[in-house]
């Protein structure tokens, strides 16, 4: 029996947000859900506002929340179906 991957596009990754919304995700998982690397993700830390925070949980191990996460994928999402005719972000 095959396993399923879970994806943002997979049934399970759907039922682990629903059991688990405040589930939190380590920087391997944050690469594989927003398909970033590390130094991207630390780039949009420090430049984009609406990048979700870290948690440090100890000197070695930082995680964050999956539903802040998803939650900022839908934001990206959102602000690229009202992009303009001519390529630029309507106010």
């Amino acid at each position: 029996m095959e396993t399923e991957l879970c994806t943002p596009s997979s049934s399970a990754y759907a039922e682990a947000t629903e059991r688990w919304p405040e589930r939190l995700i380590t920087s391997k998982e944050v690469t594989e859900i927003i398909g970033l690397s590390k130094a991207t993700i630390d780039r949009y830390e420090k430049s984009d506002p609406t990048f979700p925070r870290r948690i440090r949980l100890s000197h070695s191990r930082c995680v964050w929340r999956l539903r802040e996460m998803l939650s900022w994928i839908d934001l990206k999402s959102a602000q690229r179906e009202h992009v303009a005719g001519d390529g630029h972000a309507e106010a």
